[in-house]
């Protein structure tokens, strides 16, 4: 009899138990839908088919405007919410977005940045290579953190008859297709170069442009439009910080992220792994200071001569043939960053 009494309070409780996560599940998720602005998917319409923003939507700018926009944001350097949180404190973590123009992707990182712990701590950098009025509003309208806007000034919509966009005295994207190597015409593809030369370029302007961050002895962060991070990822990235020094002292990558699909959470979710860069494993959601970032600028010649437009595979090129040491990663193995896009990037309009 007490047998079956016990029984049934731990059934009792096992379902309360469920009940009360249920109810707390879909609260979160209702305020989800709210602030990201969609609706909850059919069988047609799924996050990995998140729309590209529709330039028909907005006022139609001329290249020459959006140029006198860009320069006169990059010369500002303004940062939003600063009197609401505070100057930087030199060991914040700054959070490093590059960001293209694929919006629904872009609402649903911010949101899961606002569930963060400590963001407002953070100073959060979307670097552009589109100018966009309605993505420039989603960002200007954050308020859980200080935000600062930059823009990839060498662009295709800037220059769509120069590289990297489609100069008719350089390579076409046909002669490249039909790969004709005694015109070095092959595998050239001006327009997705700009993907690597941004990332390169947002780099080097917060270790060495931006006022505000190019004395910063900090952590930076980088992160992409599509990619969503859990609610405890500064806290897990400060532990490592933290524990670098007794785990992986040699260690100079942090790395938040990765792609395995399946995997044993609750088990791993705390432990690291120590092990050489490598990009299928660590380019997502990785962390770098200002000691490392000097050392990889000196192969700046190397990153950008390698022959391969992705700038993770650059990066490799130069950990392998340019660093005296090459990159060592302390991983958790728990990922804290998630990969929502869809992987058909490569051609960019």
């Amino acid at each position: 009899m007490e047998n079956k009494q016990v029984k049934f309070y731990i059934v009792w409780i096992c379902g309360l138990l469920l009940y009360i996560y249920l109810v707390i599940f879909f609260w979160e998720f209702s305020k989800f839908l709210k602030y990201s602005n969609v609706v909850e998917p059919n069988k047609q319409q799924q996050l990995s088919e998140a729309r590209f923003f529709n330039e028909a939507d907005i006022p139609t700018l001329s290249i020459e405007e959006i140029k006198i926009r860009i320069i006169s944001i990059n010369k500002q350097q303004l940062v939003l919410n600063e009197e609401a949180y505070g100057p930087l404190a030199n060991d914040s973590v700054i959070i490093l977005i590059q960001v293209h123009k694929r919006v629904e992707y872009l609402k649903h990182l911010i949101y899961s940045l606002s569930l963060a712990r400590n963001i407002s701590q953070a100073l959060v950098i979307f670097s552009h290579d589109y100018y966009d009025n309605a993505i420039n509003d989603l960002v200007q309208s954050i308020k859980f953190c200080k935000v600062m806007q930059i823009f990839y000034p060498h662009t295709v919509q800037m220059h769509p008859n120069e590289f990297p966009g489609d100069d008719p005295n350089e390579c076409s994207q046909q002669s490249s297709i039909e790969g004709n190597p005694l015109s070095k015409c092959n595998n050239v593809l001006h327009n997705v170069t700009q993907m690597k030369h941004h990332w390169w370029w947002k780099a080097n302007m917060v270790f060495n442009g931006l006022e505000i961050t190019k004395h910063h002895k900090g952590l930076v962060l980088f992160l992409e439009e599509d990619h969503y991070v859990a609610e405890d990822f500064l806290h897990v990235l400060l532990l490592m910080q933290e524990s670098r020094g007794n785990l992986c002292p040699d260690c100079n990558v942090l790395a938040l992220g990765n792609y395995l699909k399946s995997f044993q959470y609750f088990t791993y979710h705390k432990k690291v792994e120590a092990e050489p860069w490598y990009v299928g494993k660590h380019n997502m959601g990785f962390a770098i200071n200002r000691t490392l970032w000097t050392n990889i600028n000196r192969c700046a010649k190397s990153f950008c001569n390698y022959n391969d437009y992705n700038w993770d595979w650059s990066l490799q090129h130069v950990s392998s043939w340019c660093l005296k040491r090459q990159l060592l990663v302390m991983a958790i193995k728990g990922t804290r960053v998630f990969h929502i896009g869809n992987w058909q990037v490569a051609k960019l309009s």
